[in-house]
């Protein structure tokens, strides 16, 4: 049975001049000795540029999921952008952000002495995870019926200079999630592609995301 998907894309336009540092932020976690919705959460978010004929190997059979990062480098160039690894509480919904804070150029605009002046804001780029859900009954705890959403953001290799020193990238966005029945200790895999925004050697970009619940001390 396919795994339910709902995936988007939207890309925006901004300029960057430098990187920022990673952050973990975590609300909604349970102590791992916590009620019995409490469960071990763990998510990897990999982007992988591959030829548009490619695509449709995407397709994610079982042994794909048991073997997800070697057959995603199989298909081409992978690297993962985020990890997670956490106790939840299924009964509240559990919001995970890793992110770094990156500062991005606005605006240019120059003095009446000639002088260039930017504008620059701080935005954060990264993957929020949003969980909740419950055990099902009569599953003896080995069933979860979860809701999960994830909304990444990841900056491109493209850039067009738009002043000295300052150049404009591209941002790319995009939103998947699970709405379901799924197994404790078996993997659901999620993923979106975006062909019509090719990278600068015409390859498409995919983001794919592996998710796992388990019990907390597994």
């Amino acid at each position: 049975m396919k795994t339910p998907v709902i995936a988007s894309f939207m890309r925006v336009i901004v300029c960057t001049v430098a990187t920022g540092s990673l952050s973990l932020c975590l609300t909604g976690c349970a102590d791992p000795a916590g009620p019995p919705s409490s469960v071990r959460f763990r998510a990897s978010i990999y982007e992988v540029r591959l030829a548009e004929a490619d695509v449709h190997k995407l397709e994610m059979t079982a042994d794909m999921r048991a073997n997800l990062q070697a057959r995603l480098q199989a298909l081409g160039s992978t690297k993962v952008l985020y990890k997670v690894d956490e106790v939840i509480d299924l009964a509240d919904e559990a919001r995970m952000t890793v992110s770094a804070r990156v500062p991005f150029v606005t605006g240019v605009r120059m003095s009446e002495s000639g002088k260039e002046i930017r504008s620059v804001q701080y935005q954060p780029v990264g993957a929020v995870y949003k969980v909740s859900g419950e055990p099902v009954s009569g599953s003896r705890g080995k069933l979860l019926d979860v809701r999960l959403k994830v909304e990444l953001s990841a900056v491109t290799e493209s850039q067009t200079k738009v002043a000295a020193g300052v150049a404009a990238v591209t941002l790319r966005q995009a939103k998947l999630g699970h709405s379901g029945r799924v197994k404790l200790g078996r993997p659901i895999v999620m993923l979106t592609v975006d062909t019509s925004a090719k990278d600068k050697d015409g390859l498409a970009v995919a983001y794919v995301c592996r998710a796992e619940f388990s019990r907390p001390q597994d």
